[in-house]
């Protein structure tokens, strides 16, 4: 859930510094393609159509997410190009949830480094999996009604990755080793979308933030931009803009 700016210069100032240590803050107000930095298509993987595009919340009809749906037809799969160092860490926290219908072998979130340390999980309707499970095994996964909004937040350190959700101090899962494809990638980023001609998915994104710097468990780092306790739904009451890199 987005909210206005608020007009009140030293309400400004503190969300400004909220924001100074996220490498990456994305709204979905925009198409991922149509942002500076683009994000670029993902193993030639272009969207085409209603299969990624900006739509209305279906619960809040003023907060725009983004909404893929590639059941049928080619498969939408989008990179950001960022330094990613799994030696040195990083802090992925998205707000996301997946239709009923599911997925077929795709992920809906990956990130890798210039040596191709490949690591992906899947949302789906009734559960969160930690690798792709056809060339990335499934390391782990727990219950979760993915068909409800949740903020989901991944901590990787080399192979080695936590999952948090609704900012809850206690990890649903990890550190678990993630056990990589080791095949090659065109470049290094954080990616969202189908994989491959294979995977399918009908998933809704609110919002993403990446920060390059290191681990952080909830509480740790730089705090989400306004957020406010989280609800039972997972929803946070957001103030930042669009787009933003360091």
């Amino acid at each position: 859930m987005k909210i206005a700016f608020s007009c009140v210069l030293a309400t400004l100032l503190f969300a400004g510094l909220a924001m100074a240590d996220w490498d990456l803050i994305y709204e979905f107000n925009q198409l991922p393609e149509d942002t500076t930095p683009a994000w670029e298509a993902k193993n030639n993987n272009e969207p085409n159509g209603t299969q990624g595009s900006i739509i209305a919340d279906p619960d809040n009809p003023e907060n725009n997410i983004y909404y893929i749906n590639d059941l049928a037809g080619a498969k939408t799969g989008r990179i950001v190009p960022l330094e990613v160092d799994l030696s040195v860490g990083l802090t992925i926290v998205v707000r996301m949830k997946c239709a009923s219908g599911g997925h077929v072998q795709s992920f809906n979130i990956g990130w890798y480094d210039e040596d191709y340390t490949c690591a992906e999980c899947v949302l789906w309707p009734d559960h969160f999996q930690l690798g792709r499970g056809s060339d990335t095994p499934i390391t782990a996964e727990f219950d979760i009604d993915g068909s409800e909004w949740h903020v989901y937040r991944i901590t990787a350190a080399g192979n080695d990755v936590t999952v948090y959700v609704d900012e809850s101090a206690e990890p649903k899962v990890g550190p678990k080793t993630l056990e990589d494809a080791g095949k090659g990638n065109k470049n290094p980023g954080i990616a969202i979308g189908s994989q491959s001609t294979s995977g399918a998915q009908e998933i809704y994104f609110d919002y993403l933030l990446v920060d390059l710097s290191g681990t952080y468990a909830p509480g740790e780092g730089t705090p989400i931009p306004g957020a406010t306790p989280v609800e039972t739904a997972g929803k946070l009451s957001i103030t930042w803009g669009l787009l933003k890199t360091r």
